[in-house]
């Protein structure tokens, strides 16, 4: 392994470029957020930036880019899904992290108004939209927890990398599919 060094300033683009070198080899829980246009259309978007903030409320955090018009969509609506996503889900995180039709092909169950839930999340939090906080770049979410669908027991510490060759597990646990669906 061959360690690099750069010098760089606080807004340079190859400081840009090392922070996102540095967290895609950082594990962290990955995510889908989803939720409808307008005009009643899936729309969704991968996240990396995801965590717990509080039990007493239950308050989860994100970070979706300024220019998201996926997030400005689900803002519009009030209410998503985050859809979390394990190892074996890397193909769905890098395909809502690209452009597209997002949901072509993907099974999804419709929940609370209509929202589509990926069918193969580990767990689903419905939330409804809470304080935004501008942060350069992205904006920081808190969202109140409404509902929590847990689609899979024992995945605990299963998740995805962003990187080249993703889909390698930070910790391989297995799942077990819980029985049904129920919004």
């Amino acid at each position: 392994m061959t360690a690099r060094s750069r010098r760089t300033g606080p807004d340079s683009s190859d400081t840009a470029t090392g922070l996102r070198h540095v967290f895609r080899n950082v594990p962290q829980p990955v995510a889908v957020v989803s939720s409808l246009t307008p005009s009643g259309g899936p729309v969704g978007m991968t996240v990396s930036s995801f965590t717990s903030v509080s039990l007493q409320p239950p308050l989860v955090l994100f970070c979706p880019a300024v220019r998201s018009q996926a997030w400005a969509a689900a803002r519009r609506c009030g209410v998503f899904a985050i859809n979390v996503l394990g190892r074996q889900d890397a193909e769905l995180a890098l395909r809502f992290a690209g452009s597209g039709d997002r949901f072509e092909g993907v099974r999804t169950h419709p929940t609370y108004h209509g929202i589509p839930v990926l069918a193969e999340a580990i767990s689903v939090l419905i939330c409804d939209v809470g304080d935004e906080h501008p942060a350069g770049d992205h904006t920081v979410v808190l969202a109140r927890v409404r509902a929590i669908h847990e689609q899979y027991d024992d995945a605990g510490l299963d998740t995805v990398s962003l990187r080249a060759g993703a889909g390698r597990p930070h910790r391989d646990l297995g799942v077990r599919l819980r029985a049904g669906w129920h919004s």
